[in-house]
């Protein structure tokens, strides 16, 4: 992708139980820059990817919120289907 500076890139985080891929870069959009996470991981037949996108100047301020509610993620199964 243009304008893409891959800062971090894992194959051993998690999400929720499941292994999750990782990859955390920085993209410029016109005059911004933009810091952005992606986790990605296998749910029955699907792919889940969460992606959180923070301007660089607030990013210290927004990673611990998106941290917080990525750790809190968790899968459940509805007993009703």
């Amino acid at each position: 992708m243009k304008n893409v500076k891959i800062s971090d890139y894992n194959t051993l985080s998690k999400l929720a139980d499941r292994k999750a891929f990782e990859i955390v870069y920085k993209q410029k959009q016109g005059n911004r820059e933009y810091f952005k996470r992606l986790l990605a991981t296998t749910y029955e037949e699907n792919f889940l990817t969460i992606d959180f996108k923070s301007r660089n100047k607030y990013s210290d301020q927004m990673l611990p919120l998106a941290n917080t509610m990525i750790d809190s993620f968790r899968f459940t199964k509805n007993n009703t289907q």
